[in-house]
């Protein structure tokens, strides 16, 4: 509801897909979250659905007035539960290792920003810690 409230264009990426060919049941529950679009399934440990990710965010992106800033870059908060791949998926799009990645839950205690330009622009990836309760998803959409 606070996503839709803030008018800002909003892509949502389903991770951890890892089979080929239908996605997985719980793919339909996300439709229950009421988006316009339908859900980006991808895996970014084997890269597949990251070339629709980004189509989809470019897409979402070009429709939206652009604001004169003087930071030019686009901010992309990747936000999930804890230990679904939001790291793998950023070193993924960056093409590199640039995040820590670990099997271990509660890696990435703090939000970190990378920054990632390439053809399509400059964007700065949020990595986030995994969300477990509603208030830390409030609290991080004010901070957003």
């Amino acid at each position: 509801v606070m996503l839709k409230k803030s008018g800002k264009p909003i892509v949502l990426a389903i991770n951890k897909c890892d089979r080929v060919g239908e996605p997985p049941m719980e793919y339909y529950e996300f439709y229950e979250l009421g988006f316009d679009q339908d859900p980006i399934v991808l895996s970014s440990v084997h890269g597949s659905g990251t070339g629709d990710l980004l189509d989809a965010c470019v897409s979402a992106i070009s429709e939206t007035d652009t604001e004169e800033e003087d930071d030019d870059s686009i901010k992309v908060a990747v936000i999930g539960k804890p230990n679904v791949g939001k790291s793998s998926l950023i070193n993924a799009i960056a093409g590199e290792e640039r995040v820590i990645v670990s099997n271990i839950a509660g890696t990435t205690r703090d939000a970190t920003d990378t920054m990632i330009e390439n053809s399509h622009g400059k964007f700065v990836f949020i990595d986030t810690a995994g969300i477990r309760r509603k208030s830390k998803i409030d609290e991080l959409c004010d901070e957003i």
